[in-house]
């Protein structure tokens, strides 16, 4: 039921870490295994259970939806964060409010995730695994790697109600050896169903914008979806009838009427249904899992300066806003200064001053670095983005023009490519390179790759379909903006994606649906409204 993609074939390659380690004062761990990179406060024995959990839950994901080897080599590696508590998420979102277990959040600049370390379940065996305790920690996390898992995967079109239902379904996975148990109910949403008042299923069928904005309105959106789900995937003939009410879904037809059709059940009576569901025939599922991977697992400190500059790196790499961009740039500052000639803290400088600050500030440590290691990927894609932004904001080096800066940055994001094929924001900055080359088929093709690779980050399809459109190649388009309008996180940005979408079925004009894509779109991931600019770079255009 989950049609999944294969994204064209390449290699992956490592990523680096700068500076001596200083195991003996080092607070910070970094983890590497197949599909993640962790960064963790916690002791090498935890984060390496901790790791090896997220590998099995991925793996369990793959086997449930016939992912093969060959996708899994292109596939990125998610980061993640995990941390000692509240506190340390506050350093990277400064208004989260108290009770969150943890986030994600994805933008041009890159995406990660943030989790809150929540007893020694990681290391602590159950005697079973039905009798593992609930940890609302790992749910978090898994609940947003499965909507990852889904919008790499997938070039289904689904409704907001299932997005949110499949990765509730699948984020209270319990593993214990080679066991899995799947369809356990979250206690969270359990109360949600049992103690409030439902929302009509037929406003969370037809989407009614109001569903998405009270806090219990929203709740009892997550757990009904995450109900109505449970009823679809845990039996095979209702998958069948699902796949059916995705076909009328996907030509336009009315929801409501399109699921009376494909599950012969009235909206009237669903309902009761599926509260009938809930009490009687509600389960889980336990599965052995045959080969059940125990990944390769490298781990290193970091060095001590990571102590003070890591979550600030963090949060700068997933686009903070403005002000708060500011107070990082300067506490960046402040703490690398303490550590002259190291090249983390150094890094971690550069990339601050690079996405907020004063790009062309790391031009002459990046240049010096890249030459001193050219097989570095992240350098490389650094400098390459350094010398487009400076292109932009007209910056030009002595004795370069705009043209042949232009050139230098594209050709220093080409080298970082080949060092990574599977880095989706120096594929975005590639293409915008190409801007002033009208629209090539090299620039088409980063722009596709760079939105498949990262398929939630809005700036990324947004620049996929404007150059897709400017090539008379609207009805591709869609495929890039479909997860912007069945986004049930961002309502804006959903109905303004929505509304090119009906333009492109009504077969509006190539300038209509440029000037439509050039539009204002709010985002309402926190406070943030991260940069980038849809169209090919101009000079008076900075994508910063």
């Amino acid at each position: 039921m989950l049609v999944l993609r294969k994204v064209a074939a390449i290699v992956a390659a490592g990523l680096i870490v700068s500076g001596a380690a200083h195991a003996e004062t080092a607070k910070w761990l970094r983890a590497d295994s197949p599909h993640f990179t962790v960064y963790s406060d916690n002791s090498e024995t935890v984060t390496r259970a901790y790791l090896h959990r997220l590998e099995q839950y991925r793996y369990v994901l793959g086997i449930f939806h016939n992912r093969d080897a060959e996708d899994d080599a292109n596939t990125p590696r998610m980061t993640v964060y995990f941390v000692e508590g509240l506190g340390d998420i506050r350093k990277t979102w400064p208004d989260v409010r108290s009770g969150v277990m943890g986030y994600y959040k994805a933008c041009d600049q890159g995406s990660a995730a943030f989790a809150i370390y929540q007893d020694d379940f990681t290391t602590r065996k159950a005697s079973s695994v039905e009798k593992q305790a609930e940890n609302l920690s790992q749910v978090v996390l898994f609940h947003e790697y499965a909507h990852t898992f889904m919008m790499q995967n997938s070039d289904v079109k689904y409704p907001k109600w299932f997005i949110e239902g499949y990765a509730e379904f699948y984020s209270t996975i319990r593993l214990e050896g080679d066991k899995a148990e799947v369809g356990t109910a979250s206690a969270m949403r359990a109360a949600n169903l049992i103690n409030s008042d439902l929302l009509p299923y037929e406003d969370i069928l037809r989407d009614k914008p109001y569903i998405h904005k009270a806090p219990g309105d929203v709740n009892r959106f997550y757990a009904q979806s995450w109900l109505l789900a449970h009823y679809i995937l845990s039996d095979p003939a209702r998958r069948q009838a699902f796949d059916a009410y995705l076909e009328a879904f996907d030509k336009g037809e009315d929801p409501v009427s399109a699921f009376e059709k494909a599950f012969g059940i009235p909206i009237k009576t669903l309902q009761k249904t599926l509260h009938t569901y809930m009490l009687k025939n509600l389960m889980a599922t336990v599965y052995r899992i045959k080969d059940m991977p125990d990944s390769d697992i490298t781990i290193a400190p970091m060095p001590v300066s990571a102590n003070r500059l890591l979550l600030s790196d963090a949060a700068v790499r997933v686009c903070p806003s403005r002000d708060f961009g500011q107070v990082l740039l300067k506490s960046i500052e402040t703490e690398a200064a303490k550590y002259p000639g190291e090249d983390y803290a150094r890094m971690v400088l550069a990339r601050a001053q690079i996405i907020v600050g004063d790009e062309s500030q790391a031009l002459g440590y990046l240049r010096d670095y890249t030459k001193a290691h050219p097989d570095d990927a992240e350098s490389q894609y650094r400098l390459g983005q350094t010398l487009f932004l400076m292109t932009m904001h007209g910056h030009i080096e002595a004795g370069e023009t705009r043209a042949s800066q232009m050139k230098e940055a594209r050709q220093t994001l080409y080298k970082a490519y080949k060092l990574d094929p599977l880095n989706a924001p120096n594929l975005y900055h590639y293409s915008l390179t190409l801007g002033d080359e009208g629209v090539t088929d090299n620039a088409v093709n980063a722009a596709i790759q760079a939105h498949y690779l990262a398929p939630s980050v809005d700036e990324y399809a947004v620049r996929a379909a404007w150059l897709l459109v400017s090539r008379d190649r609207a009805e591709e388009a869609k495929e890039m903006l479909y997860p912007l309008a069945n986004n049930p996180h961002n309502q804006d940005l959903s109905q303004w994606a929505g509304n090119i979408l009906s333009a492109i079925d009504r077969h509006a004009s190539k300038e209509e649906l440029l000037k439509l894509l050039r539009g204002e779109r709010k985002s309402e991931d926190h406070d943030e409204t991260p940069g980038g600019d849809a169209a090919p770079a101009k000079p008076d255009t900075p994508a910063k």
